[in-house]
This record gives C-alpha cells, sequence and structure tokens, in this order.
C-alpha cells in the first residue's frame, strides 16, 4: 500500500508546519496502532507512508487497507479553537511472489497509479491495482 494524506499541503498552510508535524505523527500514530503487528508501516517521505502485509492475500489486504482509511478519518485535531479532520488516499497492489514473475519495481509503480486513481476521484478511499 502506499497511502498519502489528503490535502497536507492546506494543513500546512493552516495551521503551520508544527501542526502539520502533528498531524503527520496523529496520523502514524493511528495506522500503527490499525496495523497491530499485522503489518510493516514506514514513511516513504513527506505526507507519504508505505504499507508492506507479507502474507495475507489480497482480499484482507484490501480490507486492511479500508480499515486504515476509516480509522484516520476518525481523527480530530485541534488548530486553534477550529477541529482539523484529515482524510488518506491508499492505492494498493498485491504481489504475486513471483508467480508471474513481476518485479517490484511493476508492483510499486501498480500501488503508485492507484494511488494517483484514489486522488483523481474524490479522495478518501482505497483503489486496488491489478499487476497484469
Amino acid at each position: 500500500m502506499i497511502i498519502d494524506l489528503d490535502h497536507f499541503k492546506a494543513i500546512n498552510d493552516r495551521g503551520g508546519h508544527l501542526f502539520g508535524d502533528d498531524v503527520l505523527i496523529a496520523v502514524a500514530t493511528c495506522l500503527e496502532g490499525t496495523l497491530a503487528g499485522r503489518a510493516q508501516l514506514a514513511r516513504i517521505g513527506g505526507e507519504e507512508f508505505g504499507v508492506l502485509a507479507p502474507g495475507i492475500g489480497a482480499s484482507e489486504g484490501l480490507r486492511l487497507a479500508e480499515q486504515l482509511r476509516a480509522a484516520v478519518s476518525q481523527i480530530t485535531l485541534r488548530c486553534g479553537a477550529e477541529p482539523v479532520r484529515t482524510t488518506i488516499s491508499i492505492g494498493f497492489a498485491a504481489h504475486d511472489c513471483g508467480v508471474r514473475r513481476h518485479d517490484r519495481s511493476s508492483w510499486l509503480r501498480a500501488a503508485d497509479e492507484a494511488l494517483y486513481s484514489a486522488k483523481a476521484h474524490g479522495r478518501n478511499r482505497v483503489v486496488s491495482a491489478s499487476v497484469a
């Protein structure tokens, strides 16, 4: 999975970079708690995260992605007196572990393209890629 915070620039513009950091920490904490040891979370850079969930399969991976999306959508932080909610978009791709001889770059590219599709279709959603 590749996860990207929706409208993160607007969050930084609204509350400053320290508030943006608070949002990143809250989201990372939520993701880690929701994963509960079922997968590995890493910050890719900026407001993007990656999740590797070896051995859980495509359907369980999609369920997990949706759980992550739903959990983050419940986070509310305060910027002064104003409540701020955040959402994430997730691009999901299942790696076939060599069954069809896909390399990691095609797998990552598929997840990234799925993420762009999630953003293009309204954000706050999970889009699954097919690695053909």
